[in-house]
């Protein structure tokens, strides 16, 4: 992705409720009056006066995330990869997209923690993700890992810290550092509802500016402390 292009992109947290997020040149406005406003709501849960929506006008470009909850508990690992593509290919018919990036599954090791379904299902969701993106011809369907984008978006020292002091008190540093990432994306004046559309929109947002194609929303970090201040609340 060269800097300054107009593209459209999407950041994706796989997981069986995936969280999206899509970043793309034109205003979201026109998709409410256009041919496919009906699957805009059923799939993609937007509405008019929505708040999983952010507009910056024809030339600002538009920001949407959402959250897909993938099947029933007990369903077949089949008819999940069957959701996330029908999903998938319904977000690029609202609206086409030609780069994909989602977060790498880590520590796949079988234990106590992970069973040897979740590994399947973590592994199966990533290959489907590659599959769809040359299925739908895109330009880039890329792994970014979590110990990347994170220090990238809610800040680096901010980061340290909150993992310093869970390893200090012995306790997991995950939720923490999901609390971290809805905090900078409300500090960014996003609202995603749950963790799984604030990672999509971190892991989305990393990469924009990693390739120097600093979205409107964006605010580099200039003080950690009122990020973790709002983490830990």
């Amino acid at each position: 992705m060269e800097a300054g292009t107009a593209m459209s992109a999407v950041g994706l947290d796989l997981s069986t409720k995936t969280g999206w997020s899509i970043w793309f040149h034109d205003d979201i406005n026109a998709i409410f009056d256009g041919p496919n406003w009906a699957k805009a709501v059923d799939r993609l849960g937007l509405r008019r006066n929505g708040r999983n929506w952010h507009s910056w006008g024809a030339n600002g470009g538009s920001l949407t995330y959402g959250c897909w909850h993938l099947s029933a508990k007990n369903a077949s690992l089949g008819a999940v990869f069957d959701e996330l593509h029908e999903n998938l290919a319904a977000l690029f018919d609202i609206i086409p997209f030609d780069e994909l990036y989602f977060e790498e599954a880590i520590n796949l090791h079988q234990n106590k923690n992970t069973s040897a379904h979740n590994i399947e299902l973590a592994l199966g969701l990533q290959a489907h993700v590659l599959s769809f993106a040359r299925r739908f011809g895109l330009r880039k369907a890329e792994r970014v890992n979590v110990n990347t984008w994170r220090p990238d978006f809610c800040g680096r020292q901010a980061t340290q810290l909150i993992k310093r002091e869970c390893k200090l008190a012995e306790r997991s540093a995950r939720d923490p550092l999901k609390a971290a990432t809805m905090a900078r994306c409300r500090h960014l004046g996003l609202s995603p509802r749950n963790p799984d559309e604030g990672d999509a929109i971190g892991v989305l947002t990393s990469k924009l500016v990693e390739a120097k194609n600093d979205p409107p929303w964006w605010e580099p970090i200039l003080a950690p402390a009122p990020l973790l201040d709002r983490a830990s609340a």
